[in-house]
């Protein structure tokens, strides 16, 4: 074994001639190299043997580093989850704005772990799937051409005529099956109840106090369903 040792000097390796790099080898196989300009190259370098306070690195100063390849890990700025996100405990996200970019038919889902029943859906047309909250809805006058109160609608695409008190209100996104709850209301001296029900409309018709079907000015519908993905 050599050794090269100093006593209260500097150690000073010095190769030789422009361009010329100090190397370290062993066994006649090189290990590590410092070029001419200062850059350290080295086979390996084992953080088990580094103790101590550490000098500062410049990442500029870094080249040749080996690019990320654990598709398991986020960077610190940017990036797309490819995959499903579990959060444990309470996450804040921020003050800022932010947009959730999903599929073609939903945008975000929350549910309870392992509990569907609480599931919510919202789609990427901002509809909410949830029990407790209402599927369509809509105001619209029954005179002349049926039509909504302004933009007072909601998943609701049109109303047919029927016949004097009659109408059939049409949804817009269609209800996966029949089992849902419609509600009609209308202005005094007037009721409104729905007569027939399918997955492209809810039928009301209206009469006045003397049970005559009549046309009114004023007729609200209501609609929810248990489904959570309507």
């Amino acid at each position: 074994m050599s050794t090269i040792g100093t006593n209260a000097e500097d150690l000073i390796l010095n190769a030789d001639g422009s361009g010329s790099d100090i190397k370290f080898k062993s066994n006649g196989t090189e290990k590590a190299s410092i070029s001419s300009s200062g850059a350290f190259t080295s086979t390996t370098i084992d953080a088990t043997k580094l103790t101590g306070a550490l000098p500062a690195i410049s990442g500029a100063a870094l080249t040749n580093l080996p690019a990320q390849t654990d598709s398991t890990k986020m960077p610190l700025a940017g990036g797309t989850f490819t995959g499903g996100v579990t959060f444990n405990g309470t996450q804040t996200l921020g003050s800022s704005s932010y947009w959730i970019a999903g599929n073609t038919t939903n945008a975000f889902s929350f549910n309870s772990v392992g509990d569907a029943a609480n599931l919510v859906i919202i789609k990427n047309d901002g509809r909410i799937g949830n029990p407790s909250v209402s599927k369509a809805h809509g105001a619209f006058s029954g005179h002349g051409t049926p039509s909504f109160w302004g933009s007072n609608s909601y998943n609701f695409s049109s109303i047919t005529d029927v016949g004097t008190g009659n109408y059939r209100v049409n949804f817009t996104n269609n209800m996966p099956n029949t089992n849902y709850d419609a509600y009609c209301q209308v202005n005094d001296q007037i009721t409104g109840h729905t007569t027939g029900r399918a997955t492209t409309y809810v039928e009301v018709v209206v009469r006045n106090n003397s049970l005559s079907v009549t046309d009114t000015s004023l007729i609200s519908v209501n609609v929810f369903s248990e489904t959570v993905g309507v």
